[in-house]
């Protein structure tokens, strides 16, 4: 029997309410988990580790690494100042480990910004002028979606069909891009919603939300990574 790819995804930090508990808790929205065991693959959930360790041993057996959106990275982590949050310093941890090892990787909001500071990038804090920046995220805490401009040319343009758009809510921005990194995607005013890297296989960066729900099916880079994975599970 063939072995399912396992994908490794992070969690958000959130303080949860569940049958009258009130808890901080580690949680992924099923929208993320269940495309991907739709593809074929095995999930597992990587909350934050205390030590470098903890979080290199949890992330082990993973065939691909999907990081999932969130609260802002630290400033310090592309400013030369502070390493972050444990959160910050986790990710950090299990992406360039994934990148070393040649995984597949996605990230999603953060995920994409992530991926950028982690490679030398840095961030826009907040998108200015405020005009644009409520084109991106709202005052209610909803998505929005934004039309894409895809570079028709590359090998993931497929991936985002003929007209493409993907729900969005953030205030930050790719700014100055990570080696290696190329914008695959804009938004109508510039901003840049999709990221690559042209110096690994599939490294894909998405500021909207792929996983958001109501198109009907799920987005095609969620069995993209999987089908990545894959071949490394055999």
């Amino acid at each position: 029997m063939t072995r399912p790819p396992l994908v490794g995804v992070t969690t958000y930090q959130e303080d949860a309410s569940w049958r009258g508990w009130h808890r901080r808790a580690s949680l992924v929205p099923r929208d993320i988990i269940e495309p991907l065991e739709q593809a074929g693959a095995a999930v597992c959930l990587l909350p934050p580790a205390a030590g470098e360790q903890h979080t290199l041993r949890a992330a082990a057996g993973i065939d691909a690494l999907l990081l999932v959106g969130g609260p802002d990275i630290a400033p310090g982590m592309y400013r030369g100042g502070s390493d972050g949050s444990t959160r910050d310093r986790a990710e950090r941890t299990l992406l360039l480990d994934a990148l070393d090892r040649g995984l597949p990787v996605l990230g999603i909001c953060r995920g994409m910004q992530l991926i950028n500071v982690c490679l030398g990038g840095t961030l826009e804090p907040d998108i200015q002028p405020a005009a644009r920046a409520a084109q991106h995220q709202p005052a209610q805490p909803r998505f929005v979606d934004r039309r894409l401009r895809i570079d028709p040319d590359h090998r993931f343009a497929g991936l985002f069909g003929e007209d493409p758009a993907l729900p969005c809510f953030h205030h930050q921005a790719v700014d100055e891009l990570g080696k290696g990194l190329r914008i695959l995607g804009r938004a109508q005013d510039g901003t840049a919603e999709v990221v690559v890297s042209d110096e690994h296989a599939f490294v894909l960066g998405i500021q909207g939300h792929p996983e958001a729900p109501g198109s009907g099916r799920a987005h095609p880079v969620f069995a993209a990574l999987v089908h990545q994975a894959t071949g490394r599970a055999a």
